[in-house]
């Protein structure tokens, strides 16, 4: 969860989401790219670094026009929250029409979501 606070403590706008065959998603952010899946043994969200050398071995699919993704590419992140099973990532700021995303481990599959912001996730 480290690193994507990092990311949003940059403010650093998301330029990609992809899913990965392996497991798992790969967003990009100018700041870095990250793995986020879920850890089998504990049921929890992982988030890793991938390093560009580490992408030409990931089968990857291009998310960039499904939902809720096509709504968050050029958007920064701007706060990560801990949830039950996850994390709730919020693009945009409070001001500028933000946008939350929960990313869930259920059955040892992630499930992603737009929630409607709150200000604070539930």
């Amino acid at each position: 969860m480290e690193l994507l606070e990092r990311a949003a403590a940059a403010a650093s706008p998301l330029l990609a989401a992809e899913s990965i065959a392996e497991g798992g998603l790969l967003l990009t952010f100018e700041a870095g790219r990250l793995r986020l899946a879920g850890e089998p043994a504990s049921a929890e969200l992982v988030v890793e670094l991938v390093a560009a050398g580490d992408l030409d071995a990931l089968r990857r699919v291009n998310l960039g026009e499904e939902e809720p993704w096509w709504r968050l590419v050029g958007s920064p992140l701007v706060a990560v929250h801990a949830i039950s099973g996850g994390a709730a990532l919020q693009f945009r700021h409070d001001d500028d029409n933000p946008r939350v995303v929960e990313i869930v481990l259920e059955a040892g599959t992630l499930r992603v979501g737009l929630r409607p912001f709150d200000k604070a996730p539930s």
